[in-house]
């Protein structure tokens, strides 16, 4: 797939580390709040203060609400709708990075990262579980339309693919840093952390230390679609 890209300016001192697209708009978390890109491609603020002392650095799309971890054990969701923001109950939301929603079947639950764990939080009992879990601390999550889940384990160098039955299995990333197109174990990361899927469902990820992005598809063939030269790259998301 071939992409349109150029240089947005975030005008405030934080960071920008998550990126999430609703209804066409998109909004970047830092360490000061959440931002909306307006019309004329401004950031403007919308909230300093209902992310707590310890904003997280991912936020998702989901349900027409932006969700992020805020504080210790909680995950919010801000409703750009109205400005309100609710909270998700989650005794295990601890250190959360990534966040999906389950695709056809399983709509009611929430898969999220805590430490090393992979949580399944079910919004209906409010309760979760723990998936799997990791020896290094997993970055992001997402989901594909046959539920399928994948997860970037940056300190291993690799993405891995969990089935709906389970199932844990690389999918790309030979687990040594480095760089290298290929298919599966054929191919090297160096840190990868944020990931979408575009709308051919090819999975876009954030190749951190190789200061690229890569485009992954459905068959784990990965190759390199834009090299940033950008040293503090962390998530990465599409408009159309």
């Amino acid at each position: 797939a071939n992409y349109d890209y150029k240089d947005i300016d975030l005008d405030h001192a934080g960071t920008p580390k998550g990126l999430a697209v609703l209804n066409n708009k998109l909004y970047v978390i830092d360490q000061i709040g959440l931002s909306e890109m307006n019309s004329s491609e401004e950031f403007v603020s919308i909230s300093d203060n209902t992310f707590g002392s310890s904003p997280g650095e991912l936020i998702k799309a989901i349900d027409d609400k932006i969700y992020f971890h805020a504080d210790t054990q909680k995950i919010k969701a801000f409703n750009p709708a109205d400005g309100s923001v609710s909270e998700i109950a989650s005794s295990s939301a601890y250190s959360v990075k990534g966040m999906a929603k389950g695709g056809s079947g399983y709509h009611n639950i929430l898969y999220h990262t805590s430490g090393k764990d992979i949580i399944k939080f079910d919004f209906e009992s409010k309760f979760g579980v723990n998936l799997t879990s990791f020896e290094t601390d997993p970055y992001d999550i997402e989901i594909d339309e046959n539920n399928n889940i994948y997860v970037s384990l940056p300190d291993e160098h690799r993405i891995v693919k969990i089935s709906p039955s389970g199932e844990v299995q690389n999918f790309v990333g030979s687990g040594i840093a480095g760089y290298q197109d290929g298919v599966g174990f054929n191919s090297q990361l160096n840190k990868p952390r944020g990931m979408t899927f575009d709308e051919k469902g090819n999975l876009l990820v954030v190749d951190s230390y190789n200061e690229m992005i890569r485009e992954i598809s459905p068959d784990g063939k990965i190759s390199t679609k834009l090299i940033t030269n950008l040293s503090y790259l962390y998530d990465v998301a599409t408009l159309n």
